[in-house]
């Protein structure tokens, strides 16, 4: 069993390594991921977690490592975050593909400063969790890790077809910070299980 300190240590690196992957991409991209909509947004999650199953039965014919994917699942949930509690800085996608200058008012820096803050909200909310569960996810499975982000999402792709893409935060953000937790905690399993 990994100690709180170790946990948090990793944690932290975790978040490092996806917020530099973010901040690269969206220099390079800018913010165009503010065009997705919701569906768009739960069906990436969708596809990144449904690899990692198949990969968990089946193997891999793509030398893509799992932990690729873990991280996209990170930075998917993030951004679905984003475009649920910022809707000033934000436009909705079809107000963005009618003008596309729109997305000037994401710059980097404002992306990068909310990033810092879904991230600090996921981790107070592991910090509060984990003094009811006293980190039992180290006991669990790699596949009930991967089984528990499939029924977060599955849940999330019901709410946005319930509510016909009219979603509000309260809707699906605790799945979204579960997702983010659960994929920190599959990262540092295979981190630990690699040793």
């Amino acid at each position: 069993m990994l100690t709180s300190a170790q946990i948090e240590r990793e944690y932290m690196d975790i978040i490092s390594k996806c917020k530099n992957i973010f901040k690269v991409k969206d220099m390079e991209y800018g913010a165009t991921w503010a065009i997705y909509r919701w569906s768009s947004l739960t069906d990436q999650l969708w596809m990144k977690i449904k690899r990692i199953r198949t990969i968990e039965e089946s193997g891999s014919k793509i030398p893509e490592p799992i932990a690729v994917e873990y991280i996209a699942l990170i930075n998917y949930a993030i951004i679905f975050l984003f475009r649920l509690k910022n809707t000033a800085l934000i436009e909705p996608p079809e107000k963005i593909i009618e003008n596309t200058e729109l997305l000037n008012k994401c710059t980097n820096e404002k992306i990068m400063e909310l990033y810092e803050l879904t991230v600090k909200e996921a981790y107070e909310l592991y910090q509060a969790k984990n003094h009811d569960y006293n980190n039992a996810w180290q006991d669990m499975s790699s596949g009930s890790i991967t089984d528990l982000i499939i029924i977060k999402v599955l849940r999330m792709k019901n709410i946005i077809k319930q509510k016909n893409n009219n979603i509000q935060s309260l809707d699906v953000d605790q799945q979204l910070f579960d997702i983010i937790n659960y994929s920190i905690f599959a990262l540092i399993k295979m981190q630990y299980s690699n040793n």
